[in-house]
């Protein structure tokens, strides 16, 4: 018995040999291997879903030989910057570490990744500025720091960056101008300082990035005007220079990027004419130039991009009506030539565009009548012709809409009877007035949009008031010319161009970088 006790103690003292062996044999391992230690240090700071001992196999991370090379740090909940990233420095060429609220500087550690090729800090909330000491990552060919909070100049340290193909400085608040050095970042593809606000003119240097394929400079403080150099970045496929302070002419260089997809001049102060040579542009797909204080007549040349879906000219000086060759841009989506000073009567080619889903033609001085042929215009979801002149009768041809959501005719010369409008299902907002005639209201519930409300829709002055009508308020007093900005449903028109504003730019993008 005694001896049976001798063993199982020897045992016992033997796995505890063992236990302890194996434990320092496993923290050494951990030292001779830094990915192992990085992730101990990293599931320290990891409020919850820690990564395994197996870390090669989680999705945040990805490994080459065992080595961790990538690193994808997206809404994971950390508590703050995991600067023993340090420890990782020689085999990660990858980082992502985004929308995690992060605050202060960003740390100097991220300085000494010098193998990074790819960096992605979006979304946080740091301080301070970018240091120079950004030239150190000198293999980095993909830069986002999107909506980080950064102040101050942009580094000279940055131009030096000369791998980068992608740089992506969006919504911060650099000051100060735009280095010619930029020159040295040949090798960008896309370059986004949207919201960044930068001042000064736009230097020379800008231009010579000839393989640059998408530019935002949208919402920046750059003044002076644009350079007929542009032409030299003849590789471009999206161009916005939205609300920016650039001013003067449009240069006939603008006209020579053939290969535009995508061009927003919304709320620049341009001036002058719309040039012919927008013909040569006809690879367009969206072109925006609302509220650029254009004037002259629209161009023939504008009626040879046939490919455009979405076409803004909206709040513009522009001289005459619509020619009939607007029929050629048999693809628009979307068409809003608001404000814009257009008169005229409304030419048949219009009619023929039976993809538009949205028109609109309100506050000009468009004149004639409403053809008969609107009704071919079956894909129309909003249609506006509120304030302009046209008169007759309301073809019935409108009652054939029957996927309009938004119908707006406020304020124009129209008489007769209101049509059957009963099939349209979806509609929600209606606004039909008259500034010389009387329309005659049919008082029957059953010819009006079955699921509109009446705080939605209204018709005046009408020769009787309907009273019985559940779906509709009619009114018999006289409507006076009333100001655009009264418009009555300026608020849901606005949502609307933003959305399709924000989806074309989304599609553009997506279209970039596929």
């Amino acid at each position: 018995m005694a001896r049976l006790v001798g063993i199982y103690s020897m045992m016992n003292k033997l796995l505890i040999v063992v236990i302890i062996v194996a434990e320092i044999s496993r923290i050494f391992s951990i030292e001779d291997n830094p990915s192992k230690v990085f992730v101990v240090e990293l599931n320290k700071l990891l409020v919850n879903n820690k990564i395994s001992d197996d870390y090669c196999i989680d999705e945040r991370i990805f490994c080459d030989n065992d080595q961790i090379s990538i690193v994808n740090l997206e809404a994971v909940n950390i508590s703050r910057f995991p600067v023993e990233i340090i420890i990782i420095k020689d085999t990660l060429k990858s980082l992502t570490i985004t929308y995690e609220n992060l605050k202060d500087n960003i740390p100097d550690e991220i300085y000494k990744l010098t193998e990074l090729e790819y960096l992605n800090l979006e979304g946080n909330k740091f301080s301070g500025s970018l240091s120079d000491n950004i030239k150190n990552l000198i293999k980095l060919s993909y830069l986002n720091l999107n909506g980080s909070n950064l102040s101050g100049p942009i580094p000279d340290g940055l131009y030096s960056l000369s791998r980068l193909q992608f740089l992506i400085l969006k919504d911060n608040k650099f000051d100060g101008s735009l280095n010619d050095n930029i020159k040295c970042l040949d090798k960008l593809s896309y370059l986004d300082l949207n919201g960044s606000s930068l001042s000064g003119s736009i230097p020379d240097g800008l231009y010579s990035l000839t393989e640059l394929e998408y530019l935002n400079l949208q919402g920046s403080k750059f003044n002076g005007g644009l350079s007929d150099k542009i032409r030299d970045m003849n590789k471009l496929l999206a161009l916005d220079l939205s609300g920016s302070n650039l001013s003067g002419p449009i240069p006939d260089g603008l006209y020579s990027l053939t290969e535009l997809r995508y061009l927003n001049l919304q709320r620049s102060k341009f001036n002058g004419g719309l040039s012919d040579k927008i013909r040569d542009m006809n690879k367009l797909l969206s072109l925006d130039l609302s509220g650029s204080n254009i004037s002259g007549p629209i161009p023939d040349g504008l009626y040879s991009l046939t490919e455009l879906r979405y076409l803004n000219l909206q709040e513009n000086r522009f001289d005459g009506g619509l020619n009939d060759k607007i029929r050629d841009l048999n693809k628009l989506l979307y068409l809003d030539l608001s404000g814009s000073n257009i008169s005229g009567s409304i030419p048949d080619g219009l009619y023929s565009l039976t993809k538009l889903e949205y028109l609109y033609l309100m506050g000009n001085s468009i004149n004639g009548t409403l053809s008969p042929k609107i009704g071919n215009m079956i894909r129309l979801t909003s249609l506006n012709l509120s304030f302009n002149q046209l008169s007759g009768t309301i073809p019935n041809e409108i009652g054939d809409l029957i996927n309009l959501k938004d119908l707006e005719m406020r304020d124009n010369e129209f008489e007769g009877n209101i049509p059957d409008l009963s099939r349209l299902e979806f509609l929600v907002n209606m606004n039909i007035s008259s500034t010389k005639h009387i329309l005659n209201a049919s008082c029957d519930n059953k010819t009006l949009p079955p699921y509109i409300t009446k705080n939605r829709c209204f018709i005046a002055p009408v020769n009787r008031l309907c009273n019985s009508t559940i779906h509709c308020e009619y009114s018999n007093k006289p409507v006076g010319k009333s100001s655009i900005g009264s418009m009555f449903y300026t608020p849901i028109l606005k949502m609307v161009v933003m959305m399709i504003v924000c989806r074309g730019v989304i599609e553009t993008e997506r279209f970039i970088e596929g």
